[in-house]
């Protein structure tokens, strides 16, 4: 903008309230959407989230977890083989890119420098960014099974717990979920083959003392039946997270905290279930802007509030939202239903294209937000300063207006 602005046209014919004259003079900046604002604040703008594939994240595991490998806490010459085995894995992966493609040719002195033996001899921490960075997008998984591919990324993820002494409680705590959901299907002969690992890996005293090369051979034993742990249903959703494992200073005699008394964890309990549910009756009914019953509020509390986790770390999430503007801001609203909410409205309002404008604008973020902020609205402040809501309306048709929100709001928070 400033650009265009700033450029001479000594040609250019200008007529301003002094008269007309030739080569312009000046320039105004109209910024309604506030660009300026944004950018004073963010200069390099936003990065767009792109999640990660499993392919990348196994093999970003894998080199953190060479890395470790060299520290002589495990020089044995088991830990010394296995290290080797997967320097092997990994240089196949690098060695395998073809250089002409575009994207690798990108990162080719880094595709070069790692597809040579020796700089694994001793990897730096450098290296273990780069080889995430530039080289992990590239390479290539032949792994079909993608449950077995999700089980062994996330068996790499504990080895590289394990070894760098952070907190492996809520990894165990999973391998021991997988084992007692096999425990329950082992009419299936592959599942019945592997029943004595199977039941030890139930048992909480199995897991002390475990190292990476246990946990190995329970990937390569387990792998195979992840298939048999998820539940077949009409619209699977498959949900990749990274987990964040932070240690908690718990009080001497103190027992440990549950995974369930951990924030983070309870976090991405509530955003899986909510990916998974998206569609159940009482989730759907506030995403389309329908009445709740007494049974849906009493459903969705007990959920949130005492089966995924507790109520004071419901309230440290939604940051004093009620649950069902929570919920509506974490799944978005159905826009085509808060559309037909309007339609009626627009119609007999008789608008200009300003006024369906402004309304246009309340819809989005009806469905961004779940809600509209009624004081800011009549008080016409931000988002609702450009144009003021009173100065672009009559009373009737403000009227009007505030009972259509103020409906859509109390459908998330009131009983029908």
């Amino acid at each position: 903008m400033i650009g265009r602005g700033t450029r001479l046209s000594p040609n250019l014919v200008c007529t301003d309230e002094t008269g007309s004259y030739v080569g312009k003079k000046y320039f105004y900046i109209f910024d309604y959407l506030r660009n300026f604002e944004f950018f004073r604040e963010e200069k390099n703008g936003i990065d767009g989230a792109c999640g990660k594939s499993l392919s990348e994240r196994i093999f970003a595991h894998k080199c953190v977890v060479i890395k470790l490998l060299q520290d002589s806490s495990w020089a044995d010459q088991k830990f010394v083989d296995y290290r080797t085995q997967l320097v092997s894995e990994v240089r196949s992966q690098i060695n395998a890119l073809n250089t002409n493609l575009t994207p690798v040719h990108l990162v080719l002195k880094h595709v070069l420098k790692f597809q040579n033996e020796k700089t694994f001899e001793c990897l730096t921490d450098e290296d273990v960014i780069n080889l995430s960075k530039y080289i992990a997008p590239l390479v290539f998984n032949g792994e079909l099974d993608q449950y077995a591919k999700g089980f062994d990324n996330f068996c790499y993820g504990i080895m590289e717990a394990h070894l760098s002494e952070q907190s492996i409680n809520l990894y165990r705590s999973k391998i021991k979920t997988v084992a007692e959901k096999l425990l329950q299907k082992t009419s299936i002969k592959v599942v019945r083959d592997n029943l004595p690992r199977i039941q030890l890996l139930a048992v909480n005293s199995y897991y002390e003392g475990l190292n990476v090369i246990d946990y190995e051979e329970i990937r390569k034993e387990i792998r195979e039946l992840a298939q048999f742990v998820v539940e077949s249903t009409p619209n699977p959703i498959f949900v990749d997270y990274d987990d964040t494992v932070k240690d908690i200073d718990v009080p001497a005699g103190s027992e440990n905290p549950s995974p369930a008394d951990n924030f983070e964890e309870y976090k991405k309990k509530v955003e899986a279930y909510l990916c998974e549910h998206m569609k159940d009756e009482a989730i759907n009914k506030l995403r389309t802007n329908q009445p709740l019953t007494k049974d849906d509020f009493e459903s969705l509390n007990r959920i949130f509030k005492e089966e995924l986790g507790s109520e004071k770390m419901f309230n440290q999430l939604s940051e004093g939202k009620s649950l069902g503007v929570f919920i509506r801001r974490a799944t978005k609203m159905d826009k085509d239903s808060i559309n037909d909410f309007f339609a009626e409205f627009i119609n007999d309002a008789n608008m200009n294209n300003m006024q369906i404008e402004f309304v246009q604008r309340l819809i989005n973020i009806i469905v961004e937000q779940g809600e509209i902020n009624m004081e800011a609205l009549m008080k016409g402040r931000a988002p609702f300063d450009r144009p003021k809501f009173f100065t672009l309306f009559g009373a009737e048709v403000q009227s009007r207006m505030f009972a259509i929100i103020k409906s859509i709001n109390m459908n998330a928070k009131d009983v029908a």
